[in-house]
């Protein structure tokens, strides 16, 4: 994800690096429009409110099409999170726990590194 960037410089690395098929003035016209960060009605330092919009670069699509390379999103407002609302439910958590458990205990002493290639080495020669 892009957050919001507003110098020429920087965008013009983006460019480089993420949109080698589109024109610079191009790629510098899409973020203007796709990239914001405003406030909002209402806001103050000690509880900001702010609009931001971000360019998200589809880097694993290797496509020359900016619809199918780029995307936009839009941040939510915390308000609006439900409280105690968590990444994943407290099953998962949980599962986790309980698998990291059941893991064997480590407690094989790591051979020096000498040692190792020398043992290699025999096994060939």
């Amino acid at each position: 994800m892009i957050q919001p960037m507003f110098q020429r410089e920087a965008r013009m690395i983006l460019a480089d690096l993420y949109a080698g098929f589109l024109h610079h003035e191009d790629f510098l016209q899409m973020m203007s429009e796709i990239v914001v960060d405003k406030p909002l009605e209402g806001s103050t330092p000690q509880h900001p409110k702010r609009e931001v919009r971000t360019l998200v670069v589809n880097d694993f699509e290797n496509a020359p099409s900016a619809q199918i390379r780029f995307k936009w999103a839009r941040a939510e407002n915390p308000d609006d999170i439900e409280p105690g609302w968590t990444l994943c439910a407290q099953e998962h958590w949980d599962e986790a726990k309980r698998r990291k458990d059941m893991m064997p205990k480590k407690t094989a002493r790591l051979k020096d590194p000498i040692d190792a290639l020398d043992d290699l080495i025999g096994e060939y020669f």
